[in-house]
């Protein structure tokens, strides 16, 4: 496990590729022996990246369970803390060459892992944290970032294979060492894709005051100045020999929240125990590695509680602190996720304002554009209007609220606003398939049923734009009717929907008459011939084949 240096002299790790060789041939050989070499079918590939999944997560749960000694998840703890560092220094760029992005940004998660499941551990003190010590465990830490590295491959893949159909396929080298491949041109597609997501993302939107508000609902709702939080723990590390390594009794923070400023002790209590991880609610290494989302996480309770020398202790970076304090001010809020230690008449009222708000920044964004390219348009729909003022209720169960009706190239255009949580990978983005497609009452099924009611009531939505624009002579009744969704940030179903989904960058573009599908054409070799691919829109369906015999010359 080679360890890098930043110039401010911090510490990065990654895994030598030569670790590899330890893992790959047991689980090549334990394939071959329960699966052979195929071909698969999609079931059957299934069942091996479970398979293949589940092994992983074994041996990177044996390696944590052999390893006791709390002065080994204290080096994970410091390579954590630096990580959080950069982070908030530059967000998602690796601070080293030898890293590229991606890998920093699943080597951030490889050790939240870490330190969630140790949790689970009965640890005992010793020697104390040095680099020295790092040395020694080296090969230990390589394996595990390694190991992990895996688990969220393979997790991916298995998303992959999910979404996509007949995606992932199963291959040997000519040695027996095993390897996962995509199918098709799926793999050349997801990276090109993939690369495009930046573009996307720098016209997204963002709640302005979301710390702030969250700083007003502490104090108001649960009784706790974040800044006495803040000033507590700073207490806390300066006054122990072992400063942010400090590990005592849960109960000192809340207390010490009490000594200095005064918060009344079930008061502080109450707001630590929804930053708080442990043994009774730390989920599952599979489950943790399933859900990204789910509130039961490092990354939303930086407060540990670990076993040490059989007695229950607690710790806490003051980076991950804000790490954490961000990342639910930002990304759990507003989508009406909370701590439910947190739970109260005036908690929840402060997350229902802020679910409304988080819809209607999007919503506001979208309408800008509409009013910037002069498009006719009407917002949040509930009723259609008439000349004589009998408007029409469409919030039915026939129809349900538009968020923006509006004319554009001879359509009269359904958009819902979909303003979803920020994804990053395919074990994510299986969230937002589900939403979208999957759901009893998913987006799609709902934008279904306004198309057909718009359709069946064609006359009173011309009306409607008639008396909008007061202009009787305005005809649209031959128009087509079409759906689509408006979504903040980019989400791979935008790519293979039966409706199609805009970022407010596609949004414009469509608004400007620029918006063009992006078309692949691609040679594929065979052994004796090549196969002729064109890729249009939707990209992920399973593609039909112009094979070419070069030989004779003729289309086969």
């Amino acid at each position: 496990m080679p360890i890098y240096f930043t110039p401010e002299g911090r510490l990065i790790a990654w895994y030598q590729k030569n670790t590899i060789k330890k893992y790959r041939p047991i689980i090549s050989k334990k394939l071959l022996e329960e699966y052979g070499k195929g071909p698969f079918d999609e079931s059957q590939i299934n069942k091996i990246l479970f398979f293949t999944l589940d092994w992983y997560q074994q041996q990177f749960l044996e390696i944590l369970q052999n390893e006791n000694e709390l002065t080994f998840y204290q080096g994970l703890f410091l390579f954590h803390e630096f990580s959080c560092l950069f982070q908030q220094e530059n967000p998602n760029v690796s601070p080293v060459k030898e890293l590229d992005n991606k890998e920093f940004a699943v080597y951030r998660r490889i050790l939240k892992l870490c330190l969630e499941q140790a949790c689970d551990l009965k640890l005992v003190s010793g020697k104390p944290s040095s680099q020295e010590y790092l040395k020694e465990k080296e090969d230990v830490i390589d394996e595990l970032l390694y190991l992990g590295d895996f688990i969220f491959s393979c997790s991916n893949l298995l998303a992959e294979q999910q979404l996509i159909e007949d995606c992932i396929d199963l291959k040997f080298t000519p040695d027996n060492q095993f390897y996962f491949d995509h199918k098709h041109h799926y793999g050349f597609l997801i990276t090109e894709l993939m690369n495009s997501f930046k573009s996307h993302i720098d016209m997204s939107v963002t709640g302005e005051n979301d710390l702030n508000d969250f700083i007003t609902a502490s104090k108001n709702c649960l009784g706790v100045e974040y800044g006495a939080v803040v000033g507590t723990i700073k207490a806390i590390h300066e006054h122990f020999e072992g400063g942010k390594f400090t590990l005592d009794e849960w109960f000192i923070y809340p207390k010490n929240l009490e000594n200095l400023y005064g918060v009344p002790y079930e008061q502080a209590s109450i707001f630590f125990k929804g930053l708080t991880l442990s043994k009774e609610n730390k989920m599952s290494l599979k489950d943790a590695v399933y859900k990204p989302h789910n509130l039961n996480k490092y990354l939303y309770r930086p407060f540990l509680i670990w076993n040490v020398d059989g007695k229950d202790l607690t710790f806490v970076g003051d980076r991950s602190f804000v790490e954490s304090i961000m990342s639910l001010t930002t990304n759990a809020f507003s989508w009406n996720k909370y701590p439910i230690e947190w739970e109260n008449p005036c908690f929840k009222e402060f997350i229902k304002n802020k679910v409304m708000y988080n819809d209607k920044i999007l919503e506001n964004e979208a309408e800008k554009l509409l009013k910037t390219y002069e498009i006719i348009f009407d917002r949040n729909i509930t009723h259609l209007k008439r000349w004589n003022g009998q408007h029409i209720n469409i919030d039915n169960e026939n129809c349900g609220e538009i968020d923006f009706l509006f004319i554009h190239n001879e359509k009269i255009v359904i958009a819902d606003s979909k303003h979803q949580i920020a994804r990053y990978d395919m074990n994510n983005f299986k969230n937002d398939y589900a939403y979208f497609e999957m759901n009893k009452k998913s987006y799609n099924k709902t934008i279904k049923r306004k198309l057909a009611y718009l359709t069946s009531i064609i006359q009173e939505v011309q009306e409607h734009f008639q008396v909008l624009t007061n202009n009787k002579d305005l005809k649209i009744e031959t128009f087509l009717l079409e759906g689509i969704f408006i979504i903040n940030t980019p989400t791979f179903i935008m790519y293979n929907n039966e409706y199609r989904i805009h970022t407010l960058k596609a949004f414009k573009d469509v608004l400007l008459n620029k918006f063009i599908d992006q078309t692949y054409t691609l040679m594929i070799d065979e052994e004796d011939h090549q196969k002729f691919l064109n890729i249009n829109y939707p990209y992920f369906k399973k593609p039909n084949y112009k094979v070419l015999d070069f030989e004779s010359k003729q289309k086969i």
